[in-house]
């Protein structure tokens, strides 16, 4: 088997993701803005992320978002109380052919920034146990 050297090395630098990304059932709503100081009163409705990691998220939204622009996110982790309130940037943004209410989509890439050390704790404790989760049986044995 001969291995495409360039082509994989192209694939590999293209993701420049500090932490691997999974699919999970959380839900985010945004505002703009980037200051966890002032929270806002209006926020966009929740939305169904797509993948989430250590450092960022992917999501779909109606509405267009322009590269650079700050968010305050609002994370619902499932089986917590309370969501998680955060900082973010938007990374990316791509038009996606899927249909929708207002017939358009854009997947949105973001970055997270600032968050509180106890949501920050939570977060990691989610993502941990979803990644054990994924990986161990019933009696706590590896699974890959």
């Amino acid at each position: 088997m001969k291995i495409d050297l360039i082509n994989l090395k192209e694939t590999l630098s293209s993701d420049k993701r500090k932490s691997d990304r999974m699919q999970l059932p959380v839900k985010l709503s945004y505002a703009l803005g980037d200051s966890l100081e002032i929270l806002p009163k209006e926020w966009i409705d929740p939305l169904e992320v797509i993948d989430i990691g250590g450092e960022g998220a992917k999501f779909l939204s109606e509405k267009s978002i322009k590269k650079d622009t700050s968010l305050i996110l609002k994370i619902n982790l499932p089986n917590y109380d309370k969501p998680i309130i955060l900082t973010s940037e938007i990374i990316w943004s791509k038009k996606e052919n899927i249909e929708t209410s207002t017939d358009s989509a854009f997947s949105v890439g973001i970055k997270f920034n600032k968050m509180h050390y106890k949501d920050r704790k939570k977060f990691v404790s989610y993502l941990s146990d979803s990644i054990l989760g994924l990986h161990l049986d019933d009696d706590g044995n590896l699974t890959i």
